[in-house]
């Protein structure tokens, strides 16, 4: 009984040790029409002391680690850099990746390529030290569904005490149109000259006859006739 308790306060004195940094955040996610993301994230006005103890630690894994602590084994692949400004206590990451956090589908129905971008990884615990954290979870806690809509995506903007916070998602450069459904966002895109032609049916056709030609010019060349 009694080593249940010193374990259940050494746990909450843990809980009590780790302080949440005030700061202004900037997170973008931006989509490319090849369907690759570009995630970028930058945290400024950070406590002087807190910047200090942060640099020996940070590089540019961790936030993506903190990620997928939270929500899985998210994403794994990923080109990652982090640049440290001494004068404004800031820190900047930036990632580029394929294959995560947007699904591509083609209606063939409207002729559209659609991106449908999850943010709901957006909920994790950033540790910055091991005694000061930012909880993004706590942050963007509004669902996407009520940020604003700007002319290529949606925005969160607010301003707390903790600091200005701002997550934003910006679109494919073809996009034409744009809607949330709870945390994900869709972006709509027309196909390309080239999706046109893989999706036409006449395509089978063509296929069809490209075997044609080719088991007919084997057989020329091979038997000097046709069978």
């Amino acid at each position: 009984m009694k080593r249940t308790v010193a374990t259940l306060l050494t746990i909450l004195l843990l809980f009590l040790t780790v302080k949440s940094v005030h700061a202004d955040i900037y997170v973008q996610v931006k989509v490319n029409d090849d369907s690759s993301v570009n995630l970028n994230f930058k945290i400024t006005n950070i406590n002087s002391t807190v910047y200090n103890q942060a640099k020996e630690n940070f590089d540019e894994t961790t936030i993506i680690k903190a990620i997928n602590a939270s929500t899985g084994t998210l994403i794994e692949k990923y080109d990652g850099t982090v640049k440290f400004d001494d004068e404004t206590h800031s820190i900047n990451v930036s990632y580029s990746f394929f294959n995560y956090i947007v699904e591509e589908e083609i209606n063939k129905e409207k002729n559209l390529r659609v991106f449908k971008v999850n943010t709901a990884w957006r909920f994790f615990n950033l540790n910055l030290t091991k005694n000061y954290s930012i909880n993004f979870a706590e942050i963007f806690a509004l669902s996407a569904s009520d940020w604003g809509k700007t002319e290529n995506g949606y925005i969160y903007n607010s301003t707390s005490n903790f600091g200005k916070t701002i997550f934003e998602v910006i679109g494919p450069e073809t996009s034409i149109n744009s809607y949330v459904n709870g945390e994900i966002v869709t972006f709509e895109a027309p196909l390309s000259k080239f999706d046109l032609f893989i999706s036409s049916p006449y395509i089978v056709l063509l296929i069809v006859i490209l075997v044609v030609f080719i088991a007919f010019a084997y057989r020329k060349l091979r038997y000097g006739r046709v069978l």
